[in-house]
């Protein structure tokens, strides 16, 4: 919290004491306040639906922070748009929106959280894109490259499930064969599904450049691509 609104300037030491009285050890003093200045998390598992009939539709987990106040959604036309207030379309308390102006592909979204001191987190790019118009279903598991390879900061990675769906895997690894991040595990429909991998590991930590491998796994199917990150 914020203890300099309460609580005046004040100056502390600390003083150890020994069995015998005329015996003890003064600490140096120190100062200060608490100042309410810590950068709230950013939105987690962010997704955007495209060309759902009633506008994009855009959903994500809810902030965490104590302080937390309301989301600010951004728009733009390319993935790196800057994050500007002409660039800001909607704010709101809850984890969902449909975009009213937009219903297909020409548009790219960031979130960010705001607490009640108007600080702002970094901005969540979306970490699964799908689309309700699939002119066909897909006859059989397929893995695309990622686009782009070589990226920075974030890349994004198309896969296919034919009729029937199934349990579907997509793990990235680096190049000793260590798991860096869980992107997809789960049951999934049939159709054409893209995910977007940020360059982070599961505690959210930034990974470091280099050579990473991204591998599908399904009933009866396993594909592995490789990808390089630079930075």
């Amino acid at each position: 919290g914020d203890s300099a609104a309460t609580i005046p300037w004040s100056v502390f030491f600390i003083a150890a004491h020994t069995t015998t009285p005329s015996v003890y050890f003064d600490s140096a003093p120190d100062s200060g306040y608490s100042v309410d200045n810590a950068i709230p998390c950013a939105p987690e598992h962010f997704t955007v639906a495209y060309n759902t009939g009633s506008g994009n539709y855009l959903e994500w987990e809810p902030c965490l922070n104590e302080n937390f106040d309301h989301y600010r959604i951004y728009r733009g036309s390319s993935p790196d748009f800057p994050l500007i207030p002409e660039n800001i379309v909607f704010v709101t308390t809850d984890t969902q929106w449909s975009d009213p102006e937009y219903d297909g592909w020409d548009v790219h979204y960031k979130i960010t959280s705001v607490t009640t001191k108007g600080l702002e987190s970094d901005p969540a790019s979306p970490e699964t894109v799908t689309s309700a118009q699939v002119s066909s279903v897909p006859d059989h598991f397929r893995l695309h490259q990622n686009v782009p390879n070589p990226f920075n900061p974030s890349t994004s990675i198309q896969y296919d499930v034919p009729a029937g769906g199934g349990f579907v895997t997509l793990h990235v690894y680096d190049i000793r064969g260590l798991l860096v991040r869980r992107l997809v595990e789960g049951e999934q429909s049939p159709g054409a599904t893209r995910v977007f991998w940020n360059g982070r590991n599961d505690d959210g930590r930034r990974c470091a450049s280099g050579v990473y491998f991204y591998r599908l796994t399904a009933p009866g199917f396993t594909e592995t691509r490789k990808m390089v990150m630079l930075q």
